[in-house]
């Protein structure tokens, strides 16, 4: 076992934990539609206690009909539950992990859709509660949701969980209690700092009654609220005093609301553990006296052994490091960080999925969320391929055939494995991108696949091998518009990549993810930058978080954004010829012109091997031009069926 301090176990109440590492609740969307537990679901928390993680919390299980707010939410609402609940637990428990429940109700967030009842509100409040399928609370169905946590903690105990964690954050119902910003009651819940807290106080009362002294009960609260008129530091450490010296048994320490949900899943461009100091505060002022756990950007060792190390939480919670790679803490112990996947902070494959209505998954790791339906059984016969190309795409398929037996020569033309990510890598805040390749680099090596870098392929090389296979993953080049033709102009990749110099004033012609990214990478240098886009709006390809994120950065460094703009032409002058909704008109005064208008899939060499006769398969943005999600996933699903 590692020395770390990071597998120190830990005592909350009676439940001890074998390290400090803990997957915090996430939705799923991995239920049955009347909330009953699903196999998949079983599934996917049975891999992350196997992985070594010391306790699962189990996503947002709803504790009356009226407070799911999901089209798949976990319910926990009625006797017939607690069969699926039970089988959940005897799996985590297989795997010697602990395993609790978040105990929730939506309020102003409940699904009518799914629940079939009216959203609950604690008040009214224009803007921030819907009026249609709503209604206030009054005492009577306080009351009841009292009691309907109670009957919930009391399901939990019989379905076998370690622990239950009451949600108070996120703008869910308890929160809506505690913040001002969604408490406008008048009555004895409502106003006073005191009477806003008499609804989490009962709450918590009722679930202790029901589950006895020595059961672990857990708080998840949001310490700031990122909202005019929310809550702020110095309410939380009072909230969390009270909750404290009323009993709970640990507090898990999180930021955001439902309007500030960026800062709940925050992308890449946060710190790395950036709610440790906030944790850090929180823990002072309860004197230490129960464990704190924190999350937010927790994804390797250093991060979480210096949070831990220096006092400033006592547990981790890793979320999205967990969806990555569900190994993470059993690769920690033995020492094997660079085995590790890493978390990219995309969210394209977990709230990015969740978006869409589409269970959790993974941008990086095919296999989170479908754990036993792709089984890496070795091929009925070892085949020889060649991938031609080391971008997400390339690797994935490399790394995937080579684990299932398949012997595998890779070409890539540059120096390093990675392809779009090292690009990717380069705007501000987007760093983390460039361990994708630092990580296949490693995972090849061990898989036995033959890396040949700094090497173009041609035909003539790839015939010579005679492979069974051969997989283009190539990538994408930039699209250049056919104004561009005689003017002056450079690529985005070429800025982000330091192959160009610009001038002291730049024109991004192209708004997308590539063009407003660059547009930051300018600005930050100091330099006086302009967007014209197409659409209406800039960074609308972008994931949404990260989105949030970057529009008051580009704000903020200045950078002005123009849209509804057709550029119709360039002059070798860096005059732009562009049309309005309304006039045409020419642009001036810049000295450098960024063409960031996307990619477009690289063929060059497709149609080299079809003169010489040779069979290929295309993959990732060599095929059709995505995300790194596209790339992943459509690499991993190709090497699955060679």
């Amino acid at each position: 076992m590692s020395s770390s301090v990071l597998f120190n176990p830990i005592k909350i109440n009676r439940m001890t934990l074998k390290n400090r590492i803990i997957m915090p609740a996430m939705a799923s969307y991995h239920a049955a539609v009347n909330g009953e537990v699903t196999d998949k679901l079983i599934r996917y928390h049975a891999e992350r206690a196997k992985g070594g993680a010391a306790m699962n919390i189990v996503e947002a299980t709803y504790v009356s009909r009226s407070g799911n707010s999901f089209d798949l939410g976990l319910g926990i609402s009625d006797d017939f539950m607690i069969k699926g609940l039970s089988k959940l637990t005897e799996a985590v428990h297989l795997h010697d992990g602990r395993i609790a429940v978040q105990l929730q109700h939506g309020g102003r967030f409940g699904n009518p859709a799914t629940s079939g009842m009216p959203r609950m509100l604690v008040s009214m409040v224009p803007g921030l509660a819907p009026s249609e399928n709503a209604r206030v609370m009054d005492a009577g169905d306080i009351e009841e949701i009292v009691h309907d946590y109670a009957r919930a903690a009391a399901r939990a105990v019989e379905a076998g969980f370690d622990a239950v964690e009451l949600h108070g954050a996120h703008g869910y119902l308890i929160n809506q209690f505690l913040s001002p910003l969604t408490n406008r009651r008048n009555d004895d819940y409502g106003g006073t700092l005191e009477k806003r807290l008499r609804f989490p106080l009962e709450v918590l009362a009722a679930v202790r009654k029901q589950v006895g002294d020595d059961y672990p009960v857990l708080f998840r609260f949001s310490m700031m609220e990122f909202m005019p008129g929310g809550i702020d530091m110095e309410q939380a450490v009072s909230i969390c005093r009270a909750m404290a010296e009323h009993g709970v048994d640990m507090l898990n320490l999180s930021i955001g609301i439902g309007e500030s949900v960026e800062y709940i899943i925050p992308p890449a461009s946060v710190p790395d553990g950036w709610n440790a100091n906030r944790a850090a505060v929180i823990k002072k002022a309860i004197d230490a006296r129960i464990p704190v756990a924190v999350v937010g950007r927790i994804c390797s060792r250093s991060t979480a052994e210096s949070i831990i190390s220096s006092g400033k939480a006592d547990i981790v919670a890793m979320g999205r490091a967990l969806l990555a790679d569900p190994f993470l803490p059993a690769k920690l112990a033995e020492g094997r960080d660079d085995e590790i996947i890493p978390c990219i902070g995309c969210n394209e494959g977990c709230t990015g999925m969740l978006n869409e209505c589409r269970p959790i998954s993974c941008a990086v790791n095919p296999r989170t969320g479908y754990e036993g339906d792709y089984p890496m059984d070795p091929a009925a016969l070892s085949k020889k391929i060649v991938v031609v190309g080391g971008g997400p795409a390339g690797c994935e398929v490399a790394l995937t055939a080579a684990q299932r037996g398949h012997k595998v020569v890779l070409f890539e033309a540059s120096s390093r494995l990675g392809g779009m990510a090292n690009v990717a890598a380069l705007p501000p805040g987007k760093g983390v991108f460039a361990s994708l390749g630092v990580y296949f680099t490693g995972a090849l090596a061990r898989a036995g696949v033959d890396v040949r870098l700094n090497t173009p392929a041609s035909s003539t090389v790839v015939r010579e091998l005679h492979a069974d296979h051969v997989v283009i993953a190539t990538g994408g080049v930039p699209i250049v518009p056919a104004f561009c033709k005689d003017a002056d102009y450079v690529l985005a990749q070429d800025v982000l990549t330091a192959k160009v110099e610009t001038g002291s004033k730049c024109l991004v012609i192209g708004g997308g993810l590539v063009g407003s990214e660059t547009a930051e990478f300018l600005a930050e240098q100091g330099k006086a930058v302009t967007i014209v886009e197409l659409r209406d709006s800039v960074a609308v390809d972008m994931e949404y978080k990260t989105r949030q994120m970057l529009m008051p950065r580009l704000k903020e460094l200045g950078v002005v954004c123009m849209t509804e703009i057709e550029v119709l032409s360039l002059s070798s002058g860096s005059e732009v010829r562009v049309k309005t909704p309304y006039v045409e008109k020419t642009l001036t005064g810049f000295d450098t012109i960024v063409i960031a208008l996307g990619y477009r899939p690289d063929t060059s060499l497709c149609f080299e091997l079809a003169e010489a006769g040779v069979d290929f398969i295309r993959v990732g943005d060599c095929k059709k031009v995505g995300k790194i999600i596209n790339g992943v996933w459509d690499g991993f699903h190709l090497a699955l069926n060679l």
